[in-house]
């Protein structure tokens, strides 16, 4: 944040974290489960859960408008809640997913498991018939209009929410599990790696099934990726520092140093003027 300091935040050990859709609303996991809600742009914390402690699939989203709180405690239980004020809303009692593979989309909240994409609504927790899609996925992205279901080759399938259609995905050069969803259009950005094994950003264009560019990296291992709201800049973070891009584009984007080592969380606030990264010592 250029205009100003920054808020900041303490997560001991934060686990997981989220941002909501317009950037004003920040959500931490910590290592034994407390769930945690702050105000961006003030630093305000505006709701906690007290949790277990944390076994690996416990993770925590927010709503776009970042007034609601979706969360999965150590016993399987997914619950929504409103942050602040107001009683949480039991949606499922034994639900068993991986890190990235919980979301809301709508006014739907949504959960691949057991090869089925689970949802219930968010203002009253009704079950929602799942997409029974019958293939295993490392990676579960949320699309305009799709789901992107992803192995660890970057092999999958993209579903439609309302039919269930399937189209085959092969995202080339595809390497491990992070992915960043365009917020309007049918592209993924995703990190590969180029010449010399050195990183690089790919933007996947989902209708043509072609590159759109592929933009080297300065900021050492890639491990925070998003797109601004408005669909017209990537975010690429890494230990040695945070990059803004024009994209797709293929001019390498400049690292602006950082002394931090890992970037848990990247991204934008509503009007994409300012940007947020949340690094691994909280």
């Amino acid at each position: 944040k250029e205009d100003g300091l920054p808020p900041f935040w303490k997560a001991l050990r934060p686990e997981a974290v989220g941002l909501s859709a317009d950037g004003q609303r920040l959500v931490a996991v910590e290592a034994w489960g407390d769930v945690t809600v702050w105000d961006v742009t003030t630093g305000e914390r505006l709701d906690r859960h007290k949790g277990g402690w944390f076994q690996g699939g416990q993770q925590a989203t927010l709503t776009d408008d970042g007034r609601a709180l979706l969360w999965l405690d150590a016993s399987g239980q997914l619950l929504v809640d409103p942050v602040g004020d107001g009683e949480p809303t039991l949606l499922s009692a034994n639900l068993y997913t991986g890190p990235g593979q919980l979301g809301v989309r709508g006014g739907q909240a949504w959960a691949f498991s057991g090869e089925q994409i689970l949802r219930w609504g968010l203002g009253d927790g009704a079950y929602v018939e799942p997409l029974h899609v019958g293939v295993y996925a490392q990676t579960v992205v949320s699309l305009a209009d799709s789901f992107v279901l992803l192995n660890s080759l970057g092999a999958g399938w993209s579903v439609d929410p309302t039919t269930g259609e399937r189209a085959r995905v092969e995202l080339s050069g595809f390497q491990g599990w992070l992915v960043a969803a365009h917020p309007t259009e049918r592209q993924l950005a995703y990190v590969t790696r180029g010449p010399g094994n050195k990183q690089a950003v790919i933007v996947w264009d989902l209708v043509t099934e072609r590159p759109l560019a592929a933009m080297g990296v300065s900021v050492g291992y890639v491990n925070g990726l998003t797109w601004s709201p408005d669909g017209d800049r990537l975010l690429i973070a890494g230990p040695t520092g945070v990059a803004v891009v024009n994209a797709p584009n293929d001019d390498a984007p400049q690292a602006k140093p950082h002394p931090h080592l890992h970037v848990q969380l990247v991204g934008f606030d509503a009007d994409a003027r300012h940007a947020l990264a949340v690094f691994a010592d909280g």
